[in-house]
Protein backbone atom coordinates (compact mmCIF):
# COMPACT_ATOMS: atom_id res chain seq x y z
CA UNK A 1 0.00 0.00 0.00
CA UNK A 2 2.87 2.24 0.67
CA UNK A 3 4.59 2.13 -2.49
CA UNK A 4 1.64 2.16 -4.34
CA UNK A 5 0.90 5.54 -2.19
CA UNK A 6 4.18 6.73 -3.14
CA UNK A 7 3.88 6.05 -6.66
CA UNK A 8 0.70 7.79 -7.11
CA UNK A 9 2.58 11.03 -5.47
CA UNK A 10 5.34 10.62 -8.34
CA UNK A 11 2.55 10.27 -11.15
CA UNK A 12 0.56 13.24 -9.74
CA UNK A 13 3.90 15.51 -9.45
CA UNK A 14 4.77 14.43 -12.73
CA UNK A 15 1.57 14.90 -14.37
CA UNK A 16 -1.69 16.46 -13.21
CA UNK A 17 -4.53 15.87 -15.43
CA UNK A 18 -7.43 17.27 -15.78
CA UNK A 19 -10.17 14.68 -16.17
CA UNK A 20 -12.72 14.60 -13.14
CA UNK A 21 -12.78 11.30 -11.74
CA UNK A 22 -15.74 9.60 -9.41
CA UNK A 23 -18.40 10.69 -11.74
CA UNK A 24 -21.12 8.42 -12.21
CA UNK A 25 -21.46 7.55 -15.77
CA UNK A 26 -23.62 4.23 -16.91
CA UNK A 27 -22.15 4.92 -20.20
CA UNK A 28 -20.60 1.32 -20.54
CA UNK A 29 -18.75 2.69 -24.06
CA UNK A 30 -15.17 3.16 -22.57
CA UNK A 31 -13.73 6.52 -23.38
CA UNK A 32 -10.05 6.33 -25.00
CA UNK A 33 -7.45 6.28 -22.62
CA UNK A 34 -5.06 9.20 -22.18
CA UNK A 35 -1.87 9.01 -24.14
CA UNK A 36 0.80 9.21 -21.43
CA UNK A 37 1.38 5.95 -19.42
CA UNK A 38 2.02 7.81 -15.94
CA UNK A 39 -1.55 10.43 -16.60
CA UNK A 40 -3.18 6.42 -17.20
CA UNK A 41 -2.24 5.20 -13.50
CA UNK A 42 -2.38 8.19 -12.04
CA UNK A 43 -6.52 8.71 -12.78
CA UNK A 44 -6.78 5.35 -12.39
CA UNK A 45 -5.36 5.29 -9.00
CA UNK A 46 -7.69 7.83 -8.35
CA UNK A 47 -10.58 5.61 -9.41
CA UNK A 48 -9.55 3.09 -7.67
CA UNK A 49 -9.77 5.30 -4.41
CA UNK A 50 -13.01 6.34 -5.34
CA UNK A 51 -14.50 3.30 -6.43
CA UNK A 52 -13.77 1.95 -2.85
CA UNK A 53 -14.86 4.71 -1.13
CA UNK A 54 -18.57 4.26 -2.85
CA UNK A 55 -18.43 0.45 -2.29
CA UNK A 56 -18.06 1.08 1.80
CA UNK A 57 -20.83 3.90 1.43
CA UNK A 58 -22.59 0.57 -0.50
CA UNK A 59 -21.97 -1.53 3.19
CA UNK A 60 -22.99 1.29 5.35
CA UNK A 61 -26.23 1.45 3.34
CA UNK A 62 -26.71 -2.51 3.99
CA UNK A 63 -26.30 -1.66 7.82
CA UNK A 64 -28.86 0.81 7.95
CA UNK A 65 -31.44 -0.91 5.73
CA UNK A 66 -30.81 -4.07 8.59
CA UNK A 67 -31.72 -1.40 10.94
CA UNK A 68 -34.49 -0.41 9.80
CA UNK A 69 -35.86 -4.13 8.88
CA UNK A 70 -35.60 -4.88 12.80
CA UNK A 71 -37.40 -1.97 13.68
CA UNK A 72 -40.04 -2.86 11.82
CA UNK A 73 -40.40 -6.06 13.15
CA UNK A 74 -41.08 -4.74 16.75
CA UNK A 75 -44.22 -3.14 17.98
CA UNK A 76 -44.35 0.18 17.03
CA UNK A 77 -47.14 2.83 16.14
CA UNK A 78 -48.61 3.37 12.68
CA UNK A 79 -46.99 6.66 11.95
CA UNK A 80 -43.66 5.33 13.41
CA UNK A 81 -44.04 2.31 10.74
CA UNK A 82 -45.11 4.19 8.15
CA UNK A 83 -41.74 6.42 8.63
CA UNK A 84 -39.65 3.60 8.71
CA UNK A 85 -41.18 2.46 5.43
CA UNK A 86 -40.33 5.24 3.65
CA UNK A 87 -36.89 5.71 4.85
CA UNK A 88 -36.45 2.30 3.65
CA UNK A 89 -37.26 2.54 0.25
CA UNK A 90 -35.79 5.91 -0.31
CA UNK A 91 -32.59 4.08 1.34
CA UNK A 92 -33.24 1.42 -1.08
CA UNK A 93 -33.47 2.87 -3.73
CA UNK A 94 -30.33 5.28 -3.54
CA UNK A 95 -28.54 1.51 -2.69
CA UNK A 96 -29.59 0.05 -5.84
CA UNK A 97 -29.03 3.25 -7.99
CA UNK A 98 -25.38 2.93 -6.08
CA UNK A 99 -25.01 -0.69 -7.18
CA UNK A 100 -25.64 -0.46 -10.84
CA UNK A 101 -23.26 2.99 -10.75
CA UNK A 102 -20.61 0.33 -8.97
CA UNK A 103 -20.89 -2.04 -11.70
CA UNK A 104 -20.95 0.15 -14.69
CA UNK A 105 -17.36 2.03 -13.51
CA UNK A 106 -16.32 -1.58 -12.69
CA UNK A 107 -17.24 -2.38 -16.32
CA UNK A 108 -15.43 0.12 -17.90
CA UNK A 109 -12.12 -0.11 -16.01
CA UNK A 110 -12.32 -3.68 -17.32
CA UNK A 111 -12.74 -3.08 -20.97
CA UNK A 112 -10.05 -0.08 -20.38
CA UNK A 113 -7.92 -3.06 -19.01
CA UNK A 114 -8.41 -5.54 -22.06
CA UNK A 115 -7.11 -2.97 -24.20
CA UNK A 116 -3.82 -3.11 -22.76
CA UNK A 117 -0.60 -5.58 -23.28
CA UNK A 118 -0.98 -8.07 -20.89
CA UNK A 119 2.75 -8.27 -19.89
CA UNK A 120 3.14 -4.73 -19.92
CA UNK A 121 3.91 -3.01 -16.66
CA UNK A 122 0.04 -0.73 -17.05
CA UNK A 123 -1.55 -3.77 -16.67
CA UNK A 124 0.50 -5.43 -14.26
CA UNK A 125 -0.19 -2.30 -12.30
CA UNK A 126 -3.87 -1.85 -13.14
CA UNK A 127 -5.26 -5.65 -12.85
CA UNK A 128 -4.67 -6.67 -9.25
CA UNK A 129 -6.27 -3.32 -7.77
CA UNK A 130 -9.20 -3.81 -10.31
CA UNK A 131 -9.88 -7.33 -9.65
CA UNK A 132 -9.39 -6.50 -5.21
CA UNK A 133 -12.53 -3.78 -6.40
CA UNK A 134 -14.23 -6.47 -7.70
CA UNK A 135 -14.07 -8.92 -5.24
CA UNK A 136 -14.57 -6.57 -3.14
CA UNK A 137 -17.84 -5.24 -4.69
CA UNK A 138 -19.13 -8.96 -5.24
CA UNK A 139 -18.80 -9.68 -0.73
CA UNK A 140 -21.19 -6.41 -0.48
CA UNK A 141 -23.36 -7.91 -2.93
CA UNK A 142 -23.47 -11.12 -1.04
CA UNK A 143 -23.93 -9.58 2.19
CA UNK A 144 -26.54 -7.76 1.12
CA UNK A 145 -28.42 -10.63 -0.24
CA UNK A 146 -27.50 -12.08 3.02
CA UNK A 147 -29.44 -9.35 4.72
CA UNK A 148 -32.54 -9.63 2.47
CA UNK A 149 -33.09 -13.11 2.83
CA UNK A 150 -32.67 -13.25 6.64
CA UNK A 151 -35.33 -10.25 6.57
CA UNK A 152 -37.54 -12.24 4.49
CA UNK A 153 -37.07 -15.57 7.00
CA UNK A 154 -38.20 -13.21 9.45
CA UNK A 155 -40.92 -11.63 7.63
CA UNK A 156 -42.12 -15.40 7.13
CA UNK A 157 -41.91 -16.45 10.39
CA UNK A 158 -44.07 -13.26 12.18
CA UNK A 159 -46.90 -13.96 9.34
CA UNK A 160 -46.71 -18.01 10.23
CA UNK A 161 -47.25 -16.47 14.36
CA UNK A 162 -49.97 -14.23 12.66
CA UNK A 163 -51.61 -17.07 10.87
CA UNK A 164 -51.81 -19.43 13.89
CA UNK A 165 -54.16 -16.69 15.99
CA UNK A 166 -56.50 -17.18 13.23
CA UNK A 167 -56.24 -20.57 12.95
CA UNK A 168 -54.65 -22.47 16.09
CA UNK A 169 -54.79 -25.97 14.73
CA UNK A 170 -53.55 -25.02 11.29
CA UNK A 171 -50.81 -27.68 9.68
CA UNK A 172 -47.57 -26.74 8.50
CA UNK A 173 -48.22 -27.56 4.83
CA UNK A 174 -51.57 -25.28 4.87
CA UNK A 175 -49.17 -22.14 6.52
CA UNK A 176 -46.74 -22.60 3.52
CA UNK A 177 -49.44 -23.01 1.18
CA UNK A 178 -51.39 -19.31 2.57
CA UNK A 179 -47.96 -17.74 2.45
CA UNK A 180 -46.51 -18.94 -0.73
CA UNK A 181 -49.65 -18.72 -2.55
CA UNK A 182 -51.22 -15.00 -4.00
CA UNK A 183 -54.39 -16.96 -2.38
CA UNK A 184 -53.11 -15.75 1.18
CA UNK A 185 -54.80 -12.85 1.51
CA UNK A 186 -58.45 -15.14 0.77
CA UNK A 187 -57.55 -17.73 2.96
CA UNK A 188 -57.02 -15.93 5.89
CA UNK A 189 -60.39 -13.63 5.00
CA UNK A 190 -62.10 -17.26 5.23
CA UNK A 191 -59.93 -17.97 8.69
CA UNK A 192 -61.50 -14.91 10.01
CA UNK A 193 -65.09 -16.01 9.65
CA UNK A 194 -64.71 -19.06 10.87
CA UNK A 195 -62.76 -17.87 14.02
CA UNK A 196 -63.96 -17.15 17.13
CA UNK A 197 -61.55 -14.39 18.07
CA UNK A 198 -62.44 -12.22 15.30
CA UNK A 199 -60.73 -8.94 16.89
CA UNK A 200 -57.36 -10.59 17.04
CA UNK A 201 -58.05 -12.59 13.43
CA UNK A 202 -58.63 -9.18 12.09
CA UNK A 203 -55.87 -7.31 12.96
CA UNK A 204 -53.40 -10.57 11.96
CA UNK A 205 -55.10 -9.94 8.88
CA UNK A 206 -53.92 -6.26 8.13
CA UNK A 207 -50.28 -7.21 9.32
CA UNK A 208 -49.97 -9.82 6.89
CA UNK A 209 -51.54 -7.97 4.16
CA UNK A 210 -49.09 -5.36 5.04
CA UNK A 211 -45.80 -8.20 5.45
CA UNK A 212 -46.89 -9.55 1.70
CA UNK A 213 -46.53 -6.61 0.25
CA UNK A 214 -43.15 -6.08 2.10
CA UNK A 215 -41.99 -9.72 1.28
CA UNK A 216 -42.46 -8.61 -2.33
CA UNK A 217 -40.18 -5.84 -2.29
CA UNK A 218 -37.49 -7.77 -1.16
CA UNK A 219 -38.20 -10.72 -3.68
CA UNK A 220 -37.59 -8.03 -6.34
CA UNK A 221 -34.14 -6.55 -4.20
CA UNK A 222 -32.54 -10.26 -3.84
CA UNK A 223 -33.95 -11.07 -7.88
CA UNK A 224 -31.79 -7.62 -8.66
CA UNK A 225 -28.73 -8.40 -6.69
CA UNK A 226 -28.56 -11.93 -7.80
CA UNK A 227 -28.39 -10.42 -11.31
CA UNK A 228 -26.27 -8.11 -10.35
CA UNK A 229 -24.04 -10.63 -8.82
CA UNK A 230 -24.20 -12.53 -12.61
CA UNK A 231 -23.23 -9.37 -14.70
CA UNK A 232 -20.30 -8.75 -12.31
CA UNK A 233 -19.17 -13.35 -13.04
CA UNK A 234 -19.46 -12.37 -16.06
CA UNK A 235 -16.79 -9.40 -16.00
CA UNK A 236 -14.68 -12.23 -14.04
CA UNK A 237 -14.96 -14.49 -17.20
CA UNK A 238 -13.80 -11.83 -19.50
CA UNK A 239 -11.19 -10.48 -17.45
CA UNK A 240 -9.85 -13.80 -16.60
CA UNK A 241 -7.89 -15.08 -19.93
CA UNK A 242 -5.83 -11.30 -19.09
CA UNK A 243 -5.64 -11.77 -15.08
CA UNK A 244 -3.68 -16.05 -15.96
CA UNK A 245 -1.41 -13.88 -18.41
CA UNK A 246 -0.54 -11.72 -15.97
CA UNK A 247 0.01 -14.48 -13.49
CA UNK A 248 1.90 -16.43 -15.70
CA UNK A 249 4.70 -13.98 -16.97
CA UNK A 250 4.91 -13.07 -13.41
CA UNK A 251 5.46 -16.27 -12.37
CA UNK A 252 8.14 -17.07 -15.40
CA UNK A 253 9.35 -13.48 -14.20
CA UNK A 254 9.71 -15.12 -10.88
CA UNK A 255 11.24 -18.31 -12.04
CA UNK A 256 14.26 -16.75 -14.00
CA UNK A 257 14.71 -14.60 -11.11
CA UNK A 258 15.11 -17.36 -8.85
CA UNK A 259 17.53 -19.21 -11.39
CA UNK A 260 19.78 -16.42 -12.18
CA UNK A 261 20.14 -15.79 -8.08
CA UNK A 262 21.33 -19.45 -8.18
CA UNK A 263 23.88 -19.15 -10.88
CA UNK A 264 25.27 -16.29 -9.50
CA UNK A 265 25.19 -17.99 -6.14
CA UNK A 266 27.17 -21.07 -7.73
CA UNK A 267 29.41 -18.46 -9.59
CA UNK A 268 30.50 -16.61 -6.46
CA UNK A 269 31.03 -19.85 -4.95
CA UNK A 270 33.59 -21.16 -7.54
CA UNK A 271 35.27 -17.85 -7.72
CA UNK A 272 35.84 -18.30 -3.87
CA UNK A 273 37.66 -21.52 -4.69
CA UNK A 274 39.75 -20.59 -7.48
CA UNK A 275 40.87 -17.65 -5.55
CA UNK A 276 41.40 -20.24 -2.74
CA UNK A 277 43.30 -22.40 -5.02
CA UNK A 278 45.68 -19.57 -6.05
CA UNK A 279 46.51 -18.49 -2.90
CA UNK A 280 47.53 -22.21 -2.18
CA UNK A 281 49.78 -22.67 -5.11
CA UNK A 282 51.27 -19.65 -4.53
CA UNK A 283 52.52 -20.58 -1.26
CA UNK A 284 53.18 -23.51 -2.59
CA UNK A 285 55.22 -22.41 -4.98
CA UNK A 286 57.28 -19.94 -2.45
CA UNK A 287 57.98 -23.26 -0.44
CA UNK A 288 59.44 -25.40 -3.08
CA UNK A 289 61.09 -22.48 -4.43
CA UNK A 290 62.76 -21.82 -0.70
CA UNK A 291 63.70 -25.43 -0.54
CA UNK A 292 65.81 -24.95 -4.30
CA UNK A 293 67.54 -22.88 -2.59
CA UNK A 294 68.40 -23.81 0.43
CA UNK A 295 69.90 -27.43 -1.55
CA UNK A 296 72.03 -25.22 -3.86
CA UNK A 297 73.32 -23.32 -1.08
CA UNK A 298 74.18 -26.41 0.59
CA UNK A 299 75.42 -28.26 -2.22
CA UNK A 300 77.70 -25.66 -3.22
CA UNK A 301 78.65 -25.29 0.28
CA UNK A 302 81.12 -28.35 0.56
CA UNK A 303 82.94 -29.65 3.66
CA UNK A 304 86.33 -28.62 4.00
CA UNK A 305 86.41 -25.76 2.10
CA UNK A 306 86.74 -23.03 4.55
CA UNK A 307 90.08 -24.33 6.42
CA UNK A 308 92.04 -23.86 2.37
CA UNK A 309 90.74 -19.88 2.42
CA UNK A 310 92.00 -19.27 5.71
CA UNK A 311 95.80 -21.22 4.45
CA UNK A 312 95.58 -18.66 1.39
CA UNK A 313 94.65 -15.91 3.21
CA UNK A 314 97.41 -16.28 5.82
CA UNK A 315 99.82 -16.89 3.51
CA UNK A 316 99.24 -13.60 1.42
CA UNK A 317 100.73 -11.46 4.17
CA UNK A 318 103.70 -13.48 4.79
CA UNK A 319 104.08 -13.03 1.23
CA UNK A 320 103.80 -9.08 1.08
CA UNK A 321 106.23 -9.26 4.35
CA UNK A 322 109.18 -11.02 2.70
CA UNK A 323 108.59 -8.13 -0.52
CA UNK A 324 109.05 -5.50 1.56
CA UNK A 325 112.52 -6.94 3.46
CA UNK A 326 113.96 -7.61 0.33
CA UNK A 327 113.38 -4.48 -1.16
CA UNK A 328 114.63 -2.47 1.91
CA UNK A 329 117.74 -4.77 1.90
CA UNK A 330 118.52 -4.11 -2.02
CA UNK A 331 118.00 -0.22 -1.50
CA UNK A 332 121.66 0.27 0.24
CA UNK A 333 123.40 -1.44 -1.95
CA UNK A 334 122.81 0.69 -4.72
CA UNK A 335 123.71 3.76 -2.83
Amino acid sequence: MASRDRLTEVLVAANRPETVVGQENNDNNAAPMPTTSGANLNVFFQEVNAITQDIDRFRENINRISNLHSRSLVTITDLEASENEQQLDRLTDETTNLSNNLKNRLKKMESQNLRLTPSGSEALARIPHYDGLKKKFMEAINAYRDTEVAYQKQLKQRMERQYRIVKPDATQEEIDAALESNQGNQIFQQSILQSTRYGEAKSALQEVQSRQGDIKKIEKTILQLAQLFQDMEAIVVVQQETIVDVVNQTAETEKILKTATEDITRATDDSKRARNKKRWLFLIGIIIMIVIVLVIYFAVRKPGSGGGNSSSTSSAPASAGDASASTAASIPSSL
